[in-house]
């Protein structure tokens, strides 16, 4: 079952697979890999730690392992690699992942991270289906971030098991009875499920059965009073300050370590079946050795020309989360000169010229931008989807190049403002001295 698997995938707690076999005698031929000198983490209800080992396996098949320091006899191996120094674990897992493109996913496996639970769409971009190689990709996908009808949830999850979607986001809007209805069809289906509560309190989907929680703020929501966490569920994603989402968390920061409702909820999350997920990722500059992600030895490995991967071209559109009319007169752009896919690079040709670009007038510099020629996109669109561009998350590649392009329009303007212009008119009149 799925669901089995995923669950264990939260604790990362995987056993090696462990093939006995009697070593290999002195008369054999070399077969298979050995690995050995690295510290070797074994984990489990009782972690296993060698800090000298050998690993050795055959066709992707443990068949041996130990403490180098003490062994008797060691396997005559094909290839033996030295890793000390290193570390050999069982594969890592993300829990909640995006893949966008393919340096995407050599980073995960750069790092260890074999397997990932694929969150993708809106400020995440689309997700990338072609990468090789690849972590295991088992994708996520909501249900009820807005109030759905009872009617209508199983036939929702069923259309999302039907589309390969192995793990269920059970959302804010989801009443205690709704909760329990899709938690019991999902686990049927051999669906994880993961909780982002809202109308049903925390405590309540422990006790329902939800495999885990994810997000420190999303499953702390029970210590608020019940007030304030329900409109929270009914206003999640709101970005205004004055929103209950941001009264909520002006809330948490009033709370000492000793507070008798956050210690009652640490003890129900301790007690329960189910397993959280906390935002650690938002820590990682606080460590010292992190203070640029770019000196991290993965970054070595990005692979810019990955700007350049096309997606389905609506798809793609759709993802970045532009706003309904802007969205809709891009769509009618490409659908008019028959672009069906599309990357980001090209996707942000449409709006605005490469920053190495000279032109020598305003009006050149206009026409140049092959969104305008589509004639229901005017000023008003043009900006709001420059905003979006600019606001969203489509990683370091496409912002640097983004931003390179927002700078040189800035620059641009201030050339063309009548008061600059009559500078430089002033600056090529013959002077007299």
């Amino acid at each position: 079952m799925v669901n089995k698997i995923l669950v264990k995938f939260f604790l990362l707690s995987f056993s090696f697979a462990i093939f006995s076999c009697s070593s290999n005698s002195q008369n054999q031929e070399p077969y298979g890999t050995l690995i050995k000198g690295a510290t070797l983490i074994n984990p489990g209800s009782e972690t296993e730690v060698i800090e000298s080992s050998y690993l050795y396996f055959i066709d992707n098949k443990i068949i041996s392992y130990g403490d180098l320091s003490i062994a008797d006899e060691m396997p005559i191996a094909a290839k033996t690699i030295d890793a000390t120094g290193k570390f050999i674990m069982p594969g890592l897992i993300d829990g909640f992942a995006t893949l966008n493109n393919q340096a995407y996913a050599n980073a995960y496996l750069y790092k260890g991270i074999t397997s990932i639970i694929e969150v993708d769409g809106g400020r995440r971009g689309p997700f990338y289906e072609n990468s090789n190689p690849s972590p295991d990709v088992f994708r996520l996908e909501g249900i009820a971030s807005e109030p759905m009808a009872t009617e209508k949830l199983i036939p929702t999850i069923d259309s999302l098991h039907k589309a390969n979607i192995k793990v269920l986001l059970m959302m804010y809007a989801l009443t205690p009875e709704q909760t329990k209805i899709v938690y019991e069809h999902a686990k049927s289906l051999g669906m994880a499920t993961i909780g982002e509560q809202g109308i049903t309190s925390y405590k309540q989907g422990m006790e329902i059965g939800i495999d885990a929680f994810v997000h420190t703020t999303r499953y702390s929501l029970d210590v608020a009073p019940r007030e304030m966490a329900e409109a929270v569920a009914n206003e999640p994603f709101s970005n205004d300050l004055n929103s209950p989402k941001w009264k909520y968390y002006k809330y948490l920061t009033t709370l000492t370590a000793d507070d008798p409702g956050l210690l009652e909820h640490a003890k129900i999350l301790a007690a329960s079946d189910s397993y959280i997920m906390p935002t650690m990722s938002l820590s990682y500059l606080d460590l010292l050795e992190a203070q640029n992600p770019w000196d991290d030895p993965v970054a070595s490995i990005l692979d810019i020309n990955d700007f350049d991967v096309k997606w389905p071209s609506e798809k793609l559109v759709e993802s970045i989360g532009f706003r309904t009319k802007a969205g809709n007169r891009i769509k009618d752009y490409l659908n008019d000169q028959g672009i069906e896919k599309l990357s980001l690079s090209e996707l942000i040709d449409l709006f605005l010229p490469p920053a190495s670009n000279i032109f020598k007038s305003e009006y050149e510099f206009w026409v140049s931008i092959p969104i305008l020629k589509q004639p229901q996109f005017g000023p008003y669109l043009y900006d709001s989807a420059l905003l979006t561009l600019t606001e969203a998350e489509l990683g370091a590649a496409f912002r640097a190049e983004w931003m390179l392009r927002i700078y040189s329009l800035k620059l641009h303007e201030l050339r063309h403002r009548p008061a600059n212009k009559a500078l430089e008119r002033d600056r090529e009149k013959p002077r007299r001295f």
